[in-house]
């Protein structure tokens, strides 16, 4: 059999994601950062992930995202919906035309063989995992912003070229992740604008 090799926990490293507000722009980018907790995050509900139990009152609440499944070549990965409890706080700082509006701390409560590879030599592996981040969510002129410093541990059976193959998905999975937060924020914030402007004027 192989043996398991636990990959050391690392910063995962990722570019910021940014998303426009396509319609109202500015002020739509601007109202949705004045919004409570609980509306801000249950945008993103509109993009396949589940929300569940958000408070307003103290920002906790827990967040569960798409299963997916990637074919990278040597293997095809597929994760199980990570479930992870986020407790977010607000925040006031600016620089230049950057607006912060909340700062989340997420944890995975759900890590246990929560991947499978699946290789092109026909071995079948399961993969456990852990990790955490602190994401950053302002704007930036028209512009919905996310930041995440990421934390990732995975136990990876020593399989030749595994390793490499699981820090590949992850890099891609936490990119596109924050790529669909931000666009999930952006259209939220055109609907919000809608709604507090039937008549299309500004609110």
């Amino acid at each position: 059999g192989t043996s398991a090799a636990i990959v050391s926990r690392g910063e995962v490293s990722t570019a910021p994601a940014s998303s426009p507000v396509r319609v109202s722009r500015d002020a739509g980018a601007e109202l949705l950062m004045r919004q409570p907790f609980g509306t801000i995050v249950g945008l993103l509900a509109h993009e396949g992930w589940e929300i569940t139990s958000p408070s307003t009152e103290d920002g906790t609440f827990e967040i569960v995202l798409p299963a997916v499944r990637y074919d990278i070549g040597l293997a095809v990965v597929t994760i199980k919906p990570p479930r992870f409890t986020c407790v977010a706080r607000s925040s006031a700082e600016r620089d230049g035309d950057y607006q912060e509006r909340l700062v989340g701390e997420m944890a995975l409560q759900n890590g246990e063989s929560i991947l499978t590879a699946t290789t092109r030599w026909g071995s079948v592996v399961s993969i456990s995992g852990a990790g955490s981040a602190r994401c950053r969510v302002g704007r930036e002129r028209d512009r919905v912003v996310l930041q995440a410093d990421m934390t990732v541990g995975l136990g990876v059976p020593n399989a030749p070229g595994l390793q490499s193959i699981m820090e590949y998905f992850v890099r891609n999975y936490a990119s596109k992740a924050m790529n669909d937060c931000t666009r999930a924020l952006a259209k939220g914030a055109d609907r919000l604008h809608r709604s507090a402007a039937p008549d299309g004027e500004p609110p």
